[in-house]
């Protein structure tokens, strides 16, 4: 039996070696001539489908139509005035900035980073795309009007935890290294140079 172990062991790598080198050669293949993967088989809507499957590091998978929504949801506002204001007094700025309805720079890359950020990547980027398409100058949308019933709900608890820990935390670095700490989710504090 004790043989018998030992020889599964290395078949199970011959095999997973064989795997991998079979999946580069596929992918060497697909970049190369990609015309070769286009089959009578497989409609194009079977193919948008498999394009929206996303696997994740951890090698969990989701679809993206578990987050994006075909129908764009009526606009209602997620992030109210106490919301914004809780932001200025965070970056020590006068709350007079987040009353207009274009947010200064900083507060476009906090959303981004902290409350979209929870979200997989990729959704983030299925939803910029999705927004970049349809808003206009005259008409303008914002993300969150792409989410789906459920994902918008997850958002609504994201935006509440993150208000909560603003009032918290009594500058910006103290509220990233609490964050980073109560959702395990890392990222570079401070450029050096």
């Amino acid at each position: 039996m004790k043989i018998k172990k030992q020889q599964q062991l290395p078949d199970q790598f011959q095999r997973k070696v064989a795997r991998k080198e079979e999946d580069l050669a596929l992918k060497n293949q697909l970049l190369s001539s990609p015309e070769l993967f286009i089959t009578e088989k497989g409609s194009d809507e079977y193919l948008d489908k498999l394009a929206l499957k996303v696997k994740l590091i951890g090698g969990d998978e989701f679809t993206l139509s578990d987050y994006i929504s075909e129908v764009m949801a009526e606009y209602e506002s997620k992030f109210k005035r106490e919301w914004w204001y809780r932001l200025a007094d965070l970056y020590n700025v006068s709350r007079s900035v987040m009353d207009k309805y274009v947010k200064p720079e900083f507060a476009r890359q906090f959303l981004v980073q902290f409350v979209y950020g929870r979200f997989p990547q990729s959704v983030l980027k299925m939803l910029r795309s999705k927004n970049r398409k349809i808003s206009s100058a005259e008409n303008r949308t914002k993300l969150f009007q792409h989410l789906t019933k459920k994902a918008s709900e997850q958002l609504d608890l994201v935006i509440e935890q993150v208000f909560i820990m603003m009032g918290n935390c009594n500058s910006p670095m103290e509220f990233k290294l609490a964050y980073s700490k109560e959702y395990k989710i890392y990222f570079q504090l401070e450029l050096s140079l």
